[in-house]
């Protein structure tokens, strides 16, 4: 691929600034592999920085940052004249202290300009990825419906070649509408299985002790949008994926695909789906199918019955058969 470039395209991640410590850069990892395929830059603001000399814009909400009129209205005009944006946005914030405070970053008029409304809220469910809650004495390992697993995808994209399982740490859920020259599409569902808590900060945020969490009604279980693009008719596009722990160092592991996801959109912008697909060829985690808990409990007992009844018929016949031999 770099044989045949005579210069990689740029891309631009903007929110996030040079951190040259690994074990402090909480995008080691995906730097290190799009440093092999595209030419990036960090910067905090828009300040002396011309869009149109990138072929993708990587935008973070880093939880701090206010976006200013001018830098959305920049960003705007980028889409407008054929840009790409891959967005990392919250709908509410969290702190490292698990407390949760209105997102503050400015965006949500922006995103609404082109289909997609960013809710405040976070989304539960009963997929969830597995979390240790204890300390180095004591091992406290138990699903933690704020990290939602999924694996319901809108598969006529070519952003899923390879893409079997992602987890959502702290995500909020999205709507679409179509506006004028604009056309949206949701991407990733939560499973069936989900619920959400909105935000109402006079009530002090929202419950995220994992001891805390009360069951939602029945009636109150259903999927929701998690990411969506938005596209115009001069080829601009924007993903939008409202989480923006989904690719930092901590919360990637052997059991999802985020990365590989990323990658995806990320080589579909710049490159044109040169790369798209080829980071991985073997699946090594499959998520079970999305159960109630009537029929989880059914296939758990027939599992723990059915195995030692088989062996025990088997046995008693071979008895039979032996007795009736003699």
């Amino acid at each position: 691929y770099k044989l045949t470039k005579k210069e990689l395209p740029k891309v631009l991640i903007l929110g996030k600034n040079y951190n040259f410590n690994p074990q402090n850069d909480d995008l080691y990892t995906f730097k290190k592999i799009i440093g092999e395929q595209v030419s990036f830059e960090l910067k905090e603001d828009l300040t002396d920085i011309k869009l149109k000399d990138y072929s993708t814009v990587i935008l973070f909400d880093n939880n701090q940052k206010e976006y200013s009129n001018e830098e959305k209205a920049q960003l705007f005009d980028y889409l407008k004249n054929g840009g790409k944006i891959l967005a990392f946005v919250d709908g509410v914030w969290v702190n490292e202290s698990l407390f949760t405070n209105e997102a503050k970053h400015n965006l949500f008029d922006f995103l609404k300009k082109v289909g997609i409304t960013l809710n405040k809220n976070l989304i539960l469910s009963t997929s969830a990825e597995l979390v240790n809650f204890g300390n180095q004495s004591v091992q406290f390992i138990a699903p933690y419906p704020f990290w939602l697993k999924t694996n319901i995808f809108n598969q006529k994209s070519f952003y899923f070649n390879n893409v079997d399982t992602l987890t959502f740490p702290w995500v909020s859920s999205l709507n679409l509408k179509n506006e004028k020259d604009w056309q949206t599409n949701p991407l990733v569902w939560s499973t069936t299985r989900s619920w959400e808590e909105k935000l109402a900060t006079e009530s002090g945020g929202i419950v995220l002790n994992p001891q805390l969490i009360s069951r939602p009604d029945q009636k109150n279980l259903k999927s929701f949008v998690l990411v969506a693009e938005a596209k115009n008719k001069n080829k601009g596009e924007i993903v939008l994926i409202p989480s923006t722990r989904f690719i930092q160092e901590r919360y990637l592991s052997n059991r999802n695909n985020n990365l590989d996801l990323v990658l995806n959109i990320l080589n579909e912008m710049a490159s044109a789906g040169a790369l798209s697909g080829i980071s991985q060829r073997q699946v090594s985690f499959f998520m079970l199918p999305d159960l109630p808990e009537t029929q989880k409990d059914l296939f758990k007992y027939a599992n723990i019955i059915l195995l030692p009844l088989v062996f025990g018929i088997v046995g008693f016949l071979k008895i039979i058969k032996r007795n009736k031999d003699n």
